[in-house]
């Protein structure tokens, strides 16, 4: 419990008391910081000795540069300059090469040909972007850049003179810069200690603390408030600190800076720990406290010229743990919202002192491992149930024949406006001479409605899956179980020969009756977790037949899309998804993130009864076709309604860097 308690601890309540004060706002006005030197841009106020007066890697200030789009499209070396809108791309050049190829902007005025950041947005190479979506393998630098840009952020507001003022807010509200991560303790080691560090030696911020203990002296209060834990400048009304990952406890608080550690991880971590956390909710958290500031800062662009006022900046920065998680959806989402910028970097191409071959011991120990950790390169889950990743290329049978059978999804809407979907299934050839297991996992609402068929190859000695299609709701339009019966099952047990049905007992009890009424066996069984153990066994093994699927795998495996979005229209391919991202937490098999499970549940029901020996024996017999016969797939849409090709190939994993994407 203590422990417990620990991790949750943040030191916001100490942060609200030292804002606490009576004193008259109007004191501040006396405060003389006429002789504050302030920066122009990020790269200056690194280097400089009077500012932060450290040297960051190439990458990093590409990442700051990009970041505030302090540099000139116009005036840097157009050798220098990347794409359509002038990107950088900056890894192992010296420092004084830098300088003297990009022309840096001074407070967001080129010093060259008077052009400022406005300028830039109307020619299209400048957005405002106010989020920052890092990915980058481990021993990147990702942590030592948040610092960096945490420590400018806040210089360029303490430059301010009066910030509430400036920003049009109530003079009793307070700013504030708020970091976390899958605990309190992880924010402090990874964010918060690094960006402390800079406010306590950098040269610029000791003369500042100076002045405002000599001022504070002066009249008789304190400005400054600095323990280990937690930054308050009484005088600004500004708040630096670092705080747990709780969702309700960061909201309310006006922000204009928030970093989350490793928000790739969020989840995939705290289900390790039995812990549920959305990193989704936790973000928007963050994201909602700085609306107040993001807001103000672009009216004041707009009607005050105020081009080159700080606006309100979230940093989030992680490794990938796998290709759906919070930070690959953020990298993918800067395509097309431009107010985020993000960069996915390997370890080798962000750190210049790392090189790809230094780390090949670690990818002697596990491409896989290593392939996520320094080459950022997200694998299709983290932590998954099924632990061998390349099982399904045992499964995949090359030679069959498709669309044995045609599906389409169909609505139907009542008298009472009520609309409803459903697949109507049509068998043009009939069979019943090889015998075939029905599996059904029922979603209505939120899940989606899986239907599988399978039998028993004699020739291979193994399952078979000979159809598989899904069903998925849409928002406000359920699945519709009676057209399902009378346009589907009805459909499927006139023209094939179904022995078995199965069922979990979610949704399906009707179906169990009618199914019974003709003659096919049909029971409800909800598998337990040593079930799925010994199936992920034989899983694994490759102990199972599958249809040739749409796409070869590795597209899957190499694509940069959300997979799921990328398998939409494509059952085996999905099945093959699911099958290699449901994930084990505890003594449960759930959901990947952001995924679906019904067809792998469907596929997990038929690999548990079909062994059963009083079953098994009515499957493993030889019929035309029965072991060598035609293979196929139901496709959940009829061809051409997703506007997918499913011919259409992809080549090679696509990583994002900077704005644009390129291939691997």
């Amino acid at each position: 419990m203590a422990k417990a308690a620990a991790e949750q601890w943040s030191p916001s309540s100490m942060v609200d008391a030292a804002l606490a004060s009576d004193l008259d706002p109007g004191i501040f006005s006396t405060i003389d910081e006429g002789d504050v030197p302030k920066s122009g841009n990020f790269l200056d106020f690194c280097i400089n000795k009077k500012f932060l007066n450290v040297l960051p890697y190439p990458r990093q200030v590409e990442v700051g540069l990009m970041f505030f789009e302090e540099y000139c499209p116009d005036c840097s070396n157009p050798a220098w300059l990347f794409g359509d809108e002038r990107d950088l791309d900056l890894f192992d050049q010296p420092m004084g090469e830098i300088l003297e190829n990009i022309k840096l902007l001074e407070f967001g005025v080129c010093p060259k040909c008077g052009q400022n950041r406005n300028d830039f947005v109307k020619k299209g190479y400048f957005h405002n972007p106010y989020e920052l979506a890092g990915c980058a393998g481990q021993r990147s630098g990702k942590s030592a850049v948040i610092a960096m840009i945490a420590a400018y952020v806040l210089h360029r507001y303490l430059c301010i003179p009066d910030p509430i003022r400036t920003l049009g807010l109530l003079s009793s509200s307070q700013l504030y810069m708020s970091m976390t991560a899958i605990s309190a303790g992880q924010a402090e080691a990874s964010l918060w200690t690094p960006f402390k560090e800079y406010v306590d030696q950098a040269p610029w911020f000791v003369e500042y603390h100076k002045l405002l203990a000599d001022t504070g002296e002066r009249l008789g209060t304190e400005l400054l408030h600095r323990p280990r834990t937690f930054l308050v400048y009484q005088h600004k009304r500004i708040a630096c600190m670092y705080e747990a990952p709780n969702k309700r406890r960061l909201r309310g608080k006006t922000r204009f800076f928030t970093a989350i550690d490793e928000i790739g991880w969020m989840e995939a971590d705290a289900a390790k720990q039995s812990v549920t956390m959305s990193a989704d909710e936790i973000s928007a958290s963050l994201d909602n406290s700085l609306r107040t500031v993001r807001s103000m800062v672009e009216t004041l662009r707009e009607k005050r010229n105020l081009f080159n006022l700080p606006d309100g900046y979230a940093c989030n920065i992680s490794s990938p743990s796998d290709k759906n998680d919070r930070i690959m959806r953020s990298v993918r989402s800067a395509r097309t919202n431009r107010k985020i910028y993000a960069y996915h970097y390997p370890t080798w191409e962000a750190n210049p002192f790392i090189s790809r071959a230094s780390l090949q011991p670690e990818y002697d120990k596990s491409k896989m491992v290593a392939e996520r950790d320094f080459g950022a390169v997200p694998p299709l889950a983290n932590d998954p149930f099924i632990d061998n990743p390349n099982c399904v290329d045992l499964m995949i049978v090359p030679d069959h024949k498709h669309n044995l059978i045609q599906v389409k999804m169909a609505y139907n809407t009542d008298d009472f406006g009520n609309k409803t979907k459903y697949a109507s299934v049509k068998v043009p050839h009939i069979d019943k001479r090889k015998p075939r297991m029905l599996l059904v996992d029922a979603g209505e609402k939120r899940n989606h409605f899986a239907v599988m068929l399978m039998t028993w190859d004699t020739k291979m000695n193994r399952a078979r899956v000979d159809y598989v299609f899904d069903v998925p709701p849409e928002e406000g339009i359920p699945i519709n179980f009676a057209l399902m019966w009378e346009h589907c099952f009805l459909p499927l047990v006139q023209g094939l020969l179904i022995k078995h049905m199965f069922s979990d007992t979610w949704n399906s009890t009707d179906l169990v009756q009618k199914l019974r009424q003709h003659k096919v066996m049909s029971e409800q069984y909800t598998l337990k977790f040593m079930d799925l153990i010994e199936i992920a066994a034989r899983l694994s093994s490759g102990e199972l037949m599958l249809p040739k699927p749409e796409l070869p795998v590795e597209d899957l495996r190499l694509t940069y899309e959300n997979p799921t979005e990328f398998v939409d229209g494509k059952p085996i391919l999905g099945l093959i998804l699911q099958m290699l991202t449901v994930r084990q937490v505890g003594r449960r098999v759930v959901k990947p993130v952001n995924g679906e499970d019904d067809m792998f549940r469907a596929l997990a029901l038929g690999m548990y009864h079909i062994i059963r020996p009083e079953i098994k024996r009515i499957y493993a017999v030889d019929a035309a076709g029965g072991a060598g016969g035609n293979l196929g797939v139901i496709s959940s849409r009829s061809a051409g309604s997703a506007g997918i090709d499913p011919r259409k190939r992809t080549s090679g994993a696509i990583l994002a860097t900077k704005r644009g994407y390129r291939n691997r």
